[in-house]
């Protein structure tokens, strides 16, 4: 599967984040995102992780298609068997609650994590397809 190449580097862990180079940016509070118009088009080479609960994921916004739904209350637990170089990208209604399980996941060592910016209200504003099923 191939990887996005472009390393940018963040002070803050003192390390390379592999990640898209057009698309890639540092919120204001220093959290890795990535356009939400990436996720359309390279969503397949990373693991897509819906962090809000079942009802948000199948509800109204739905989700993006072939994305895992793990409850961000979820998540510590069930990354852990997961390698810490694997390409992960979280997203929520808005990015805010992604936000923070990125900061979470980069926390705990995961180095290629990013947030959809924006969440699924941008992936709708854009158009983009969605799923509703689980």
């Amino acid at each position: 599967m191939p990887m996005p190449t472009k390393m940018v580097t963040d002070s803050r862990y003192g390390e390379e984040l592999p990640l898209h180079d057009a698309i890639v940016r540092f919120s204001d509070d220093g959290i890795p995102e990535v356009e939400v118009s990436w996720v359309h088009q390279h969503g397949d080479v990373c693991r897509l992780i819906d962090v809000r609960n079942l009802d948000s994921h199948t509800g109204a916004l739905g989700h993006v298609a072939g994305a895992e739904l793990i409850p961000v209350s979820a998540l510590e637990q069930l990354v852990q068997a997961w390698p810490l170089d694997e390409p992960i990208i979280l997203f929520c209604k808005d990015g805010q609650l992604a936000a923070e399980a990125v900061q979470m996941l980069l926390d705990m060592g995961y180095t290629r994590v990013a947030s959809m910016h924006g969440g699924m209200d941008a992936w709708h504003q854009q158009g983009y397809p969605v799923s509703y099923d689980c």
